[in-house]
């Protein structure tokens, strides 16, 4: 008897549910944007920079979405274009809940999800700094912007290796055992301001406005820099798009390779300033892999997505659900990289504890 109880609960309840759900309207949020790229179709939010990619068979369901429909108008439009499909409903369940879960329809909850635990607080505008400096750097041909970066990161990775050659690089325990205040300070005001300044830059060199620059608390509680670079997927080449996050890990690696050089030609062994200069290089080379991971919304996230041309990537390859829907290939590239990156990390830690 308690089994036919619950069953009949469970049937009526999930009538329920069917039934608000065909009854319920969806419209794209007036901030939704139709992106068409060579290899992609995405929906994206001009406020918040959310995207969805969309697939050729829901691309004609886009205009009943922009004027505001129902469940069983697309569910008859779907019907109507692929009548030998036998799961329409649940394919379109599973559109309209990626649209739902990143805010992209009016009125839902998923609107107020997306941005829970990630309260912002602006403080100031960059754009007009940004361009500023954009303008003048594209004044220098690209020939040699190109040979000046390359340098500038192959004389840090040379620093850096030449450390390690001399037995000269910094023990990961010393993040702790040998704190600097001065040096935290130092990658907290100098650093770190110039890493956000790069993507800002970065964004603006590729043809873009930036919006503010601030601080974000992620779950509500971790405090960390951002600057607004939402209107990035308006770029449309993969390497523009790649190098706007990227400049932010470039920053880091640079300042490790500065740090590198002075421990190497200035400071001079067992100093005060040698502490302070450790614990700066450390900093910025702890986070040049923690910015380049691709498990969070990160720098490294970013740019893989950019690369594979799509924006949920990372969230539709490391989630637990099934995406038959979804490309494949995307998903395998990205969890080889993830894996990759989790290797090498602890190959690393290992070397800089041991």
């Amino acid at each position: 008897m308690i089994v036919i109880a619950i069953a009949r609960y469970s049937a009526v309840h999930w009538g329920t549910l069917k039934m608000s759900r065909d009854e319920q309207l969806y419209c794209l949020a007036a901030d939704v944007e139709i992106v068409r790229r060579k290899s992609s179709l995405l929906l994206v939010s001009k406020l918040t920079g959310a995207s969805v990619r969309v697939s050729d068979t829901a691309e004609p369901l886009l205009p009943l979405l922009s004027r505001g429909t129902d469940m069983p108008g697309l569910r008859k439009l779907l019907q109507e274009l692929h009548p030998q499909a036998f799961d329409i409903s649940k394919k379109l369940g599973l559109f309209l809940e990626s649209l739902e879960r990143v805010g992209l329809l009016v009125n839902e909850q998923a609107a107020v999800q997306f941005v829970r635990g990630r309260r912002k607080i602006k403080l100031f505008q960059v754009d007009r700094m940004a361009h500023l400096i954009s303008t003048l750097l594209l004044k220098i041909p690209q020939v040699f912007r190109i040979g000046i970066m390359s340098a500038l990161i192959l004389g840090a990775l040379v620093g850096i290796a030449q450390l390690a050659v001399l037995n000269n690089f910094p023990s990961g325990r010393g993040l702790v055992q040998d704190f600097s205040i001065l040096g935290f300070l130092i990658f907290i005001f100098l650093v770190v301001p110039f890493h956000e300044a790069a993507h800002a830059v970065a964004c603006r060199m590729a043809g873009v406005e930036v919006g503010s620059a601030g601080l974000v608390f992620h779950g509500g509680l971790l405090p960390g820099p951002f600057v607004e670079t939402t209107q990035a997927y308006r770029v449309k080449g993969r390497w523009a798009r790649f190098c706007i996050p990227a400049m932010g890990p470039v920053v880091n690696l640079l300042g490790a390779g500065v740090c590198a050089w002075i421990l190497l030609l200035v400071v001079p062994d067992h100093t005060e300033y040698k502490t302070i200069v450790n614990y700066v290089f450390m900093l910025c080379l702890l986070f040049v892999y923690l910015d380049t991971n691709p498990f969070t919304p990160s720098d490294g996230s970013h740019m893989l997505e950019a690369l594979l041309d799509d924006e949920l990537a990372r969230h539709n390859s490391l989630s637990f659900k099934k995406m038959n829907h979804y490309d494949r290939g995307i998903i395998v590239r990205y969890r080889i990289v993830s894996l990759l990156h989790a290797v090498i990390g602890i190959f690393l830690l290992y070397l800089w504890f041991a």
